[in-house]
């Protein structure tokens, strides 16, 4: 069981099978939404989801006492309009950053961090970014140099 928001739920119903993880011991399955509770939490506003887990992920795991950590990984938009783009897309020059359309135009962009979901460092690298007139879907060069450290 878990809760959670109407984004996250819609989100989990368009992405069937589920890929569930459980980290502390090192499985990774697939899983499906069982049930929608018909109400929601007044306080968080979130609604209750019984996600179920296939048959050969359950018997990996072991049964513990408690619960268990799990994971479920989802790709939604992100509310401030944020894109993730390779660290080799943004280029930087005295405190200013940008990336390169395609057709060589430039974009300033703001760079909001690393992306949650991606390795922090090494070549696998992706930023979030913001700015004015960047949509998921463009395009834009990458370069081994002038990258963000």
């Amino acid at each position: 069981p878990l809760r959670v928001s109407d984004r996250e739920l819609a989100a989990l119903r368009s992405a069937s099978p589920l890929i569930v993880r459980f980290p502390g011991q090192g499985v990774e399955g697939q899983g499906l939404v069982e049930r929608v509770h018909p109400g929601f939490d007044p306080v968080t506003r979130k609604i209750g989801v019984d996600i179920g887990l296939e048959s050969g992920t359950l018997a990996r795991l072991e049964e513990r006492r408690g619960g268990l950590r799990v994971e479920i990984p989802l790709l939604l938009d992100d509310p401030a309009g944020a894109v993730v783009l390779p660290s080799t897309a943004v280029r930087q020059r005295y405190e200013e950053n940008w990336v390169v359309r395609e057709d060589g135009s430039r974009l300033r962009v703001v760079v909001l961090g690393p992306d949650p979901t991606g390795p922090e460092t090494g070549p696998g690298r992706r930023l979030r970014l913001a700015a004015d007139g960047i949509r998921p879907g463009d395009r834009f060069r990458c370069s081994p140099s002038d990258q963000v450290p």
